[in-house]
C-alpha cells in the first residue's frame, strides 16, 4: 500500500512496503517533526511506535486511525477553568455561646 498523504498537519511518508513515518508539517527541524513510525502487521492492523508523544506502542485497525490519533496528540491541552475556592461565610463556633 503506497501512500503519500498530507492530511493537514500530518505528513505520511512511505518508508518501504508496509511502513510509514508520520511527521508534523508545523516543525522545521526533521528531528522534532517525527511523530511515529507505523508498520502494517501480519495480523492485519497497524502498529505505531510513538516517538514525539512519549506514549507506548499502539495498534490500530486502519492507517487513518493512526493519523487521527496523531492529530489528537498535537491538539493543545484544554486549559483549566478552575479557580480558588470561594470562602463560605460562617460564624465562629464559639460565638454561639
Amino acid at each position: 500500500m503506497e501512500r503519500t498523504t498530507a492530511t493537514g498537519r500530518i505528513r505520511v511518508e512511505p518508508m518501504g512496503r508496509g511502513a510509514w513515518r508520520l511527521c508534523d508539517r508545523a516543525q522545521e527541524d526533521a528531528g522534532l517533526a517525527l511523530l511515529a513510525y507505523v508498520e502494517y502487521t501480519y495480523e492485519g492492523d497497524y502498529e505505531a511506535i510513538w516517538v514525539a508523544v512519549g506514549a507506548a506502542a499502539s495498534r490500530h485497525p486502519t492507517l487513518d486511525e493512526v493519523i487521527r490519533t496523531a492529530l489528537e496528540s498535537l491538539a493543545p491541552a484544554a486549559e483549566s477553568r478552575r479557580t480558588k475556592p470561594i470562602p463560605i461565610a460562617h460564624r465562629s463556633p464559639f460565638a454561639a455561646r
